[in-house]
């Protein structure tokens, strides 16, 4: 899943995909080495002779000294737009493990995406795994929190799940806020394949005690 185009601007996205351009087309390549290792079927000595090149590739990768993935801002209230991530794994640019997920915030205030899911993600046979489906609904939830200037954490996270969610077909994801009392804001979100919901998720996002967050302009039915 290529990511192209500039970031929006907007408070607390000051950084450009293309000013890392050669750090994401790395990422991406060890994603499509991911999904080789996963599918791949060739003699053990190919696979020991692959094992000792990746061996070789991995030593010129210095490592960095700080303790995390390259990490920059998320939106921050009043956000609205293309939403990209640098380091989480859901929305995580830099992060290999990620889609990654870039969901766009709208003027109603929803959080809205889509990714297809393949191989990496299967949990029954041709089916994405319930725990990654959970995995993408806690973040187009939290960066709808964020975006709507709230400091909050995921307190629960409650999903049906209603049918199967196919692999190798695109997924849309939505979110939106529904309420928000004293310290709890609560979040409402689903995973629709082919126009039809495969998910259904509420999240109840917690504020810190003393927080003093915006309060959101929740959208209705």
């Amino acid at each position: 899943m290529t990511n192209d185009g500039p970031v929006p601007a907007g408070p607390g996205v000051d950084w450009d995909p293309a000013d890392h351009r050669d750090r994401a087309d790395l990422v991406e390549a060890a994603r499509r080495l991911m999904s080789a290792v996963a599918l791949t079927d060739v003699p053990p000595d190919e696979l020991r002779r692959v094992t000792e090149q990746l061996d070789r590739l991995t030593g010129r990768l210095t490592i960095a000294t700080r303790p995390r993935c390259l990490r920059f801002p998320l939106p921050t209230a009043g956000f609205q737009g293309r939403v990209r991530g640098s380091a989480d794994p859901v929305l995580g640019l830099f992060n290999p493990i990620a889609v990654p997920l870039t969901p766009t915030i709208g003027a109603d205030g929803t959080a809205r995406g889509t990714v297809t899911l393949g191989p990496l993600f299967e949990g029954p046979p041709e089916l994405v795994h319930g725990g990654y489906s959970a995995l993408l609904m806690d973040g187009i939830m939290g960066t709808l929190v964020r975006a709507l200037g709230i400091n909050a954490m995921t307190g629960t996270l409650t999903l049906r799940y209603l049918a199967p969610t196919p692999l190798d077909r695109p997924l849309e994801l939505s979110a939106r806020a529904v309420s928000r009392e004293g310290r709890k804001t609560t979040i409402e979100g689903r995973i629709t394949a082919d126009g039809r919901p495969t998910v259904l998720g509420t999240g109840i996002f917690v504020s810190p005690t003393g927080a003093t967050p915006e309060r959101p302009s929740p959208t209705r039915p």
